[in-house]
């Protein structure tokens, strides 16, 4: 039985290996060809934890090691230039052809989306406190005889 392949979105993999974003950015192109990168249908990002393995692994010839992308690319994939080239015939191709992404989301993707609801919800609440105090401001500047000019008598 094959198990469910865990994703893993952009802050996450940052948070994991240490890459900023922009360099997260600039390590996929250099290694798109060893990536297992999806994308959900409104065009976020997800990795595997092969992904992240790789990445971390790139991280550490990078910054600590001091490699370049080409020389991190050569000491990690030192066949990338032959098996995986343009001139691989299709059926061979086909089978590295990675799975469809899964219809359900991930466990990391969901608890993404519901912390960006938490500080949405959040910044809604105070603004909603905001224009609660200002109103009780107004009412005290008015002592209430223009509210009850403009709502009537009670």
């Amino acid at each position: 039985m094959d198990l469910p392949t865990e994703y893993f979105t952009v802050s996450r993999v940052c948070a994991l290996t240490g890459l900023e974003p922009e360099r997260l950015d600039a390590v996929e192109a250099m290694f798109s060809d060893h990536l297992e990168i999806r994308r959900t249908p409104a065009g976020n990002r997800l990795f595997t934890a092969r992904d992240v393995d790789h990445l971390q692994e790139i991280h550490r010839l990078i910054d600590i090691e001091g490699l370049s992308l080409d020389e991190a690319k050569t000491s990690l994939f030192p066949d990338a230039s032959g098996a995986d080239g343009p001139d691989m015939p299709l059926d061979t191709l086909a089978e590295h052809q990675v799975p469809p992404l899964p219809v359900e989301p991930t466990v990391d993707l969901l608890l993404e989306a519901a912390e960006g609801l938490v500080q949405e919800n959040l910044r809604l609440r105070k603004a909603v406190d905001s224009l609660g105090e200002r109103f009780t401001e107004i009412e005290k500047r008015f002592s209430g005889s223009f509210l009850q000019r403009l709502f009537g008598s009670r």
